[in-house]
């Protein structure tokens, strides 16, 4: 990777180690549901259950995001975000990744932020990569705005509603497939 930048080799690095330990639980994860002949609606109760102990807990900041209709919020976005395709979602958490200084200077020198969203309920997507009702986990974000906006490289998340904010492993994060 000679040829590119210092802090974007350093964050192809971080991106493949996290992406080669999040494919191996996945495809372990994957298998065990297959296996196990869980369904799917035992499945979300299940994924629930461990969002709730595992990553909400004690220790989760209760925050609010839009308060605006769906449109009216979407339309709030596109004024900060004029490219980016938007996702609107409910029922959601920031996680704020814990990790080491060092790992954070690497983060941030990629133009990130430690953090991710995972939301239960996806309400509309421009692009329809989600099915509505269907739950996401971003990819790691690179600003949270306004108090309900969410971005990341490539996707803006338009948080409506109640929500939360914890941090969290990134081996707890990255459970979530």
């Amino acid at each position: 990777m000679p040829c590119l930048p210092a802090a974007t080799q350093i964050y192809i690095l971080i991106f493949v180690a996290i992406w080669g330990w999040y494919v191996t639980q996945s495809a372990m994860a994957v298998m065990f549901i297959a296996g196990s002949g869980v369904n799917s609606s035992e499945w979300k109760v299940c994924m629930v259950s461990r969002i709730e102990g595992g990553l909400l807990g004690d220790s989760c900041i209760r925050l609010m995001g839009s308060e605006l209709s769906l449109d009216e919020a979407v339309a709030s976005a596109r004024k900060h975000y004029k490219h980016l395709p938007l996702c609107a979602v409910e029922e959601w958490i920031v996680l704020d990744a814990i990790v080491t200084d060092a790992e954070r200077a690497k983060v941030i020198a990629a133009g990130c932020q430690p953090m991710f969203l995972f939301a239960h309920k996806v309400v509309h997507d421009e692009q329809r990569r989600f099915e509505p009702g269907h739950w996401v986990r971003s990819s790691m974000g690179t600003t949270f705005k306004e108090g309900f906006l969410f971005a990341t490289r490539n996707s803006v998340y338009v948080l409506l509603g109640p929500g939360h904010r914890k941090s969290s492993s990134i081996e707890a994060i990255f459970s979530i497939f």
